[in-house]
Formats: C-alpha cells, sequence, structure tokens
C-alpha cells in the first residue's frame, strides 16, 4: 500500500462485514461497532458473505462456523486462497459456539486471525477487531 492509499484508509472509518445467521447476536455486533465508530454491513450465510467481499472490501470479518449455505470454514479458506493479496490478507475473527480445543485449531490453522468462544464479550470483538486493523495499516492508532 502506498502512503497516498494508506493515507485515505486511516482517513475513513473501519468496515467490517459482520457473517452471523443469528440476528440478535448480528444486530448487538452492529450495534457496538457502530457506536465505535465503525461501518458495519450484516450478512446471514456464507456464499453472501463470499458474493460481497470482493465488492465491499471490508478492513475486518466477524465470522460464525456455523452457517447456513457455505459455513464459516469454507468462507474463510476462500477468502485466505482469493486472487487478489488484499482480499486474502483481510483480518478474520472466527466467533463460534464450537469450544473443542481441535475445532480452535482447526479455525486458526484455516487462517483465522482470532476465534473466540461463544459467550465472548462484544469489548473483546471489538477491541480485538481495531487492534488487528491497526496492524493492516487501516486504522489510526489512539
Amino acid at each position: 500500500m502506498t502512503e497516498r492509499e494508506q493515507a485515505a484508509a486511516v482517513a475513513r472509518p473501519g468496515k467490517v462485514l459482520i457473517v452471523e445467521d443469528d440476528e440478535y447476536i448480528a444486530e448487538l455486533l452492529r450495534y457496538w461497532f457502530q457506536r465505535a465508530g465503525f461501518v458495519t454491513r450484516i450478512v446471514g450465510d456464507g456464499l453472501a458473505a463470499c458474493s460481497l467481499v470482493e465488492g465491499e472490501r471490508p478492513d475486518a470479518i466477524l465470522l460464525d462456523l456455523m452457517l447456513p449455505g457455505l459455513d464459516g470454514r469454507e468462507v474463510c479458506r476462500l477468502i485466505r486462497h482469493h486472487r487478489d493479496p488484499g482480499i486474502a490478507a483481510t483480518p478474520i475473527i472466527m466467533l463460534t459456539a464450537l469450544s473443542a480445543p481441535e475445532e480452535k485449531a482447526d479455525g486458526l490453522r484455516l487462517g483465522a486471525d482470532l476465534y473466540l468462544t461463544k459467550p465472548y464479550s462484544v469489548r473483546e470483538v471489538l477491541t480485538a477487531a481495531a487492534s488487528l486493523m491497526r496492524r493492516q495499516g487501516l486504522l489510526l492508532a489512539n
């Protein structure tokens, strides 16, 4: 990313794609992320997430694993293997009820930057997403 592109990126709010089929959880995440100044978009299935990623180019993805259509593992795999290196490097936080150590290891092996199990703290998700976006040069440090 050039200096000009980086300056433009940090001048706008971070964009977060919330991929969650539970409407209550999706709206809760949206509320807190918007309150913190992020632009959000919600989709309820894996196929919709994959369709949006290229056009929306989110700065971070909050990804449930148990989704209709494509599950979160497949969505993560497809994003990590995307032909555009910028999309492939998008920070992904997996949010799931699957808490077995082998599930977590599998999620991280697929390319998730963080794997959080439900119930999780929304503050923890928000802080982690902002931190990952700062490391990518997408947000100013505060």
